[in-house]
This record gives C-alpha cells, structure tokens and sequence, in this order.
C-alpha cells in the first residue's frame, strides 16, 4: 500500500511504515536531494515519484540508492536537472546495495543552452552541441556491483549533455537484468546513451530510441562482460553531424563549419564479452488464426481483451506488445556498429541453436552514411584496428538489411578484420554498399581482411549488392584478403 507523504513544496516527506509494503511517495514539487537510506526521516525506505511529481536541482545528486531499497519514477514524474553544474547527477545507484530501479518518467541533466544561431550568417547554425562535463541521468557506482534489475519503461525519458556525460551509466556492475524500452538521449564529445563498463550478471535488452550526437559520441558503449545475451530492438543513431541530410547544392555544403561536420563513434559498440551473443531482432510473427477457434474467441473477446499484452511468443521475456525492429544508423566515418577491443580478446557466445546457432545475428535493419565527401562508410565493423582478438561463436548470420553508403569513399556493409573468427557468414538477408565517386574507392559487401578467418560464406535466398557511380571505382560483393575462405553455398 502506497502512502502520500508529500503535500507541500521543498518539504522533505514524513515517513508513515506500513510493514514489508512500506514505501515514501512523492507528490508534488521537491527542491531538495532525496535517499533511500532516510526518505522520510524514519530510516530506509523504498522511494515512489508519483505522477505529476518533480525534484528539481541545479548541482549534486537528485536520488541516492544507498540501502536495500527501490526507487520508482511513475510515468509523469520528473528529475529536472537543466541547466545543471557539471558532474550533476538524477539518479546515484551505490553498488554494494541490493534493491531496483523503474524509470518511468523523465530526467533531464543538461547544459540549458538555448538553441544556436547563425553568428556568421552562412545559413547554418553556430556553436557547441553542448557544453559542460560528467553529467549523469542514472549512474551506478562503487567498488562493489548492485544487486536487483534496472528498468527504463516506454513512457521512460532520459537525457544528459556535455562532454563525457551519460545519460545511463553502469560503472560498477550490476547483478541483475538491464532493460531499456524509452528515449535516451545524449549530446556531447564523447557522451554516450548507454555506457555499459562494468559487467552485468543477467540479460541487456535495449529498444525504445535512442540518439548520440556529439564528436566521438555513442549510442550504446559496452565495455563490460554480459552473463546473458544483449538484445537490440532500438532505434539507435550516433552521429557528430549538426546535419544528417545532405544539401542539394554545393554552396550549402561548402559553407558548412568544422562544428557542424564532427565525427561521431559507433551506433553500437560491443568491446566486452557477451555469452549470450548478440541479437539485433524484430518483433515475432502473429501465430495463424485457427478459424475453427474464432467463433470461441468472438465469445470471450470482452473477458481477455487485455491477456494479448503479456503475449510472449518468442520466450525472451518481453511481451511482444513492447518489442520492435531494430534499426542502427551512423552518420559519418564511424561504423554503425563496432566489435572488439582495443585492450583485451573478445568472444560471443552463440545466441541460440539451429539457425540461431551464431554470435551475432541480424534481422532488424544496419545503415552507415557519410553523407557527405570524404567520410568512408561502414556498417558492421568485427575487429577494430590494432585490437585484439574477436572470437564469435558460430559466426555472423544476417536475416535483415545491411547498407552502406559513401561519396567520394569507400563504403563497406561488413568488414571483418585482423583477429576476428567467425567460422561461417550465413546470409539470409540483404546486403548493399554503394560508393559514389570519380575516385579509385570501392564498394564491398563482405571485405574479409587479411588476419581475420572466415572458412564458409552461405547465401541462401540473400541478395548481396553492390554499386559504384564513376570511373574508376570497384564494385565486389565479397572479397577475401585472409586467404580463409575455402567454401563458397
């Protein structure tokens, strides 16, 4: 049973226990910090931020998980941190503590600016993306991991500016499942939407949108080992360009300034171990209709018109309600998504068996754009350069459609570099890459480099394409520079 504790402006809540349901609950508007270790005056309690209620700050930590206790943002509620100092924080998840935490609502940690202008008159905007540093929408520290899950729901909004800021940021480990259904958001140079580091025990399900903008900024970061598998049904786009469409004429794009055309990093970057691998997926198909059962389901349409939403078809624990396609973008040079590391040997893990039996699998939709000159493209890059070893289970599968696209560059759908094992590319799917230039530049569907090993490339009902605009420029569908390649279907 909920108990309303706040009824005024700024003034801490009084605490009414309820037994094992005891929980402080917030109404209202609140100026002050808040901890689970003490909420309402009568030690630890679990925290409710009712609809409609807010906490507003302008520096320091908003909420602080620091007992075996939960924090819950109902949708409506709001962390409003705009304009906050740096290194502010909505919500601090202290490891070593075991409880959960339900984003509902929104939190904002961000510089406040007000939009750009066009100081030089050239017909863009002028000026940073953000300003600031280390702002934190949810940040779980410590020495030790938090033990419980953590869930941003589809009504859930987070966003945090500023260099290296995070709109989630889970640095030292979490035991428990991390799942992801709404907006988060991040803009800055090296900022980031989701900057997993420290590792998780449990299952990474990440889908709603999601946007980094920035120089070097990323969509998802992840870093740390996962003990389940990470499943993407996100939208998800990184970019450091202030404009993702290309102008229809020269001019424009000649008067674009160094701040409007910074490169952002990957869309998705994996540099940590995942034993589930990694599933970019769509939502299941609906079972057929049994017309002999319909005239029995007109009857009981009234009682269990609501029993379709906990429908689960896939048994990946998500009522396929909530899940969607996923669809990763890059704007610039950086890869949509990235593979391996640069400091220590990778693996994933298979993600399932049969056909499911790969490390990494694609159904939802991968785009990489330069959009404009000069900016190579690259949709999935396994194995970065100078990195270490990337050991992928089975191999790659793709079941959906992976694009590249480059002026006056290369582009390449996949490339698979040095260190990299992936003992089979099955495609089911479709695989583009176009260059548009009047240079010696190529298009690739499948680039193989030399170091990495890819034994057999299966392409069963797929459809491989690749196109170059000019002269000079080289079109190949799959190229094999590591010699591996023995077996061709």
């Amino acid at each position: 049973m909920r108990k309303l504790l706040v009824t005024a402006v700024a003034l801490a809540p009084l605490a009414i226990a309820s037994g094992a349901m005891a929980q402080t609950e917030i109404t209202g508007e609140r100026t002050t910090p808040i901890f689970t270790s003490n909420p309402g005056g009568n030690g630890p309690d679990d925290i409710f931020f009712e609809n409609g209620s807010s906490i507003t700050l302008d520096e320091g930590v908003a909420v602080t998980i620091d007992s075996d206790n939960e924090v819950e943002l109902d949708a409506g509620s709001e962390i409003d941190m705009t304009g906050s100092a740096d290194g502010s924080t909505g919500i601090l998840v202290e490891g070593g503590n075991t409880g959960g935490l339900i984003i509902g609502g929104s939190i904002l940690v961000t510089d406040g600016n007000e939009e750009p202008e066009d100081e030089d008159e050239d017909g863009d905007l002028d000026g940073p993306l953000a300003t600031g540093r280390d702002r934190y929408g949810v940040r779980v520290a410590g020495d030790e991991p938090f033990t419980g899950d953590i869930l941003v729901e589809s009504t859930g909004e987070i966003t945090a500016d500023g260099e290296d800021s995070y709109a989630i940021w889970i640095e030292s480990g979490l035991i428990g499942d991390f799942r992801s259904f709404g907006n988060v958001n991040a803009v800055g140079t090296n900022s980031a939407a989701f900057n997993i580091t420290g590792n998780v025990a449990g299952d990474v399900f990440l889908s709603g949108n999601v946007s980094a903008l920035g120089e070097g900024a990323v969509g998802a970061n992840i870093t740390g080992d996962i003990d389940g598998p990470l499943t993407i049904q996100s939208t998800m786009i990184a970019t450091g360009f202030r404009y993702v469409n290309r102008p229809s004429s020269q001019e424009a794009i000649d008067n674009l300034d160094d701040d409007d055309l910074m490169v952002g990093g990957p869309a998705l970057r994996v540099a940590g171990n995942v034993a589930g691998g990694v599933l970019l997926d769509i939502p299941p198909p609906a079972p057929p209709v049994d017309e002999d059962d319909e005239d029995d389901e007109d009857e009981d349409e009234d009682e269990d018109e609501d029993d379709g939403a906990d429908v689960d078809l896939d048994g990946n624990g998500v009522a396929d309600s909530r899940e969607r396609a996923a669809s990763i973008t890059s704007f610039g040079s950086s890869p949509a998504i990235e593979i391996g590391s640069s400091e220590r040997d990778i693996a994933l893990g298979a993600v399932g068996e049969g056909a499911e039996a790969f490390g990494f699998i694609n159904r939802g939709t991968v785009l990489a754009s330069g959009v404009y000159d000069d900016y190579a493209a690259t949709a999935v890059r396994i194995g970065v350069d100078g990195g270490h070893a990337v050991n992928i289970a089975g191999g790659v599968r793709n079941e959906g459609t992976v694009t590249a696209n480059a002026f006056e560059e290369s582009a390449t759908a996949f490339s698979i570099g040095a260190g990299a094992t992936a003992p089979v590319f099955s495609n089911t799917g479709e695989i583009g890459a176009t260059a548009v230039t009047e240079g010696a530049d190529s298009a690739t569907g499948i680039l193989i480099r030399e170091g990495a090993q890819v034994n057999r490339f299966e392409n069963v009902n797929g459809l491989v394409s690749v196109r170059t605009a000019g002269e000079d420029g080289d079109a190949v569908a799959v190229r094999d520079e590591s010699g591996t390649l023995s077996e061709i279907q």
